[in-house]
């Protein structure tokens, strides 16, 4: 499956191309890491790797940030040594804006995309309360780096060398906790959603355990950050400035839709018509986000998977790959289908480069040159038992494909971002997406 995200590099790469390495400097055999190349940034040169669809940093981040009442890192124990060996520690503040510019600090998405491809269950469940998620699956071990952990029981199977930089404890009484050398933490850019909210997630990886495990914690926690880019063939620049308005001289060609007692604007783009709105149609699996009607109005419904598809419960457990059609109808209406990989990219050649910032609405600070009218609706997270917890709205649109990955787990969705790009990627089920259909 190919992910992509345009992004606009501006950090230096010191290298051309990207090589498979076949052997690690101790003797090991290391033939699943990519090399990435060198990154330059804050005067420091940082490996990086291929895993998947993304670049990782393959070591911590080690960026002296400028500490404010708000924004704040650290060196274990104030020990610059520690800084050299593990890198820096942040707060929560101060992770989401430490990247180099074209890099971002992954959030759980990233981290689940990353689990996935270095072999991982593909569990996308994220801490609720105080309940740690842990993924017995052998991911912690394949991501340790082979040296400097207390009991060096790591095999850094990708190259990732995940190092144990400990962590400065943010609440009352702040201090150092003493497990650098045997637990590794890095921040998430999710912060838990609701009103107040003063925790965010992150990943922690101990020693003597091949687990990875999910947490979350408070924002003033100091914590290690590893940074990511989207990595693909199809990458494209995204440095247009969008306007506040459509500045297109494309004449559009728009119609109206009426299915389940509401109206619906649609837009023909080249060959194709769609919705120019997101599907506000009430089924059960779909929820508003945060449980806000003005939400579903605005930015339409969200749908499990399989709600989107009109498939069987038991299909978010199962493939169930034989049962969508070349153009899936699912909850759509007649003559009508849920969009497909091949839909979106066609969409995406047709309407070419700076497309993120070409589909976003002008709400959204993008052109909408071709009347799209992309909203950044955000995504909802099913917890069963009818519980959801929602996330990103005005960050990112997020929508399924019908494209089958012949997955129990893992299917296939677009997005937009806040930055102008777009991604191809791949989701778990359980996640709740907004839905566009196209007509056949």
């Amino acid at each position: 499956m190919t992910r992509f995200k345009s992004t606009l590099f501006t950090a230096i790469f010191i290298a051309t191309a990207f090589t498979l390495s076949c052997s690690s400097d101790d003797g090991g055999d290391n033939s699943l890491v990519v090399d990435g190349g060198a990154l330059v940034y804050g005067s420091q040169s940082y490996r990086t790797v291929i895993i998947g669809g993304q670049r990782w940093m393959a070591e911590n981040l080690n960026y002296t940030t400028p500490n404010t009442t708000t924004d704040s890192s650290w060196c274990f124990q104030n020990n610059l040594n520690n800084c050299a060996n593990h890198g820096r520690l942040y707060n929560w503040n101060a992770a989401m804006s430490a990247c180099p510019a074209g890099w971002r600090l992954p959030d759980t998405t990233d981290w689940n995309l990353l689990l996935l491809a270095v072999g991982g269950s593909g569990s996308s469940r994220w801490p609720q309360g105080g309940v740690q998620v842990i993924s017995s699956d052998g991911t912690g071990k394949k991501l340790k780096s082979k040296t400097g952990w207390n009991n060096n029981d790591g095999t850094d199977d990708y190259g990732f060398s995940a190092l144990p930089g400990g962590y400065r404890f943010g609440g009352t009484g702040t201090h150092y906790v003493s497990v650098v050398n045997s637990e590794g933490y890095w921040w998430s850019a999710t912060a838990r959603s609701g009103t107040g909210s003063d925790s965010a997630y992150n990943t922690k990886i101990a020693g003597g355990t091949d687990a990875m495990t999910k947490n979350r914690s408070i924002k003033r926690n100091g914590y290690s950050v590893r940074c990511v880019q989207w990595y693909g063939q199809n990458s494209i620049s995204s440095s247009s400035t969008p306007s506040s308005s459509s500045s297109s001289s494309i004449p559009l060609s728009y119609g109206t839709l009426t299915y389940q007692g509401q109206s619906y604007k649609t837009i023909k783009i080249g060959t194709q018509t769609w919705m120019a709105e997101n599907l506000n149609y009430n089924v059960s699996g779909s929820v508003c986000y945060d449980g806000v009607a003005a939400n579903c109005t605005t930015y339409g419904r969200m749908y499990l998977w399989v709600a989107a598809m009109a498939l069987p419960a038991s299909c978010n457990l199962s493939s169930c790959a034989a049962q969508i059609t070349q153009n899936h109808r699912g909850i759509c209406p007649a003559g009508w289908h849920v969009s497909n990989d091949a839909d979106w990219t066609t969409l995406m050649n047709y309407v070419g480069n700076n497309a993120g910032t070409k589909l976003k609405s002008a709400s959204w600070g993008g052109t909408n040159d071709y009347g799209f009218s992309a909203l950044p609706g955000g995504e909802s997270n099913s917890m069963g038992s009818d519980r959801f917890t929602s996330f990103d709205i005005d960050k990112k649109g997020n929508w399924w494909s019908s494209t089958s990955l012949d997955s129990d787990t893992w299917v296939s969705n677009w997005a937009l971002y806040n930055d102008n790009s777009y991604l191809n990627g791949i989701m778990v089920k359980s996640v709740m997406l907004s839905v566009r259909c196209v007509q056949n």
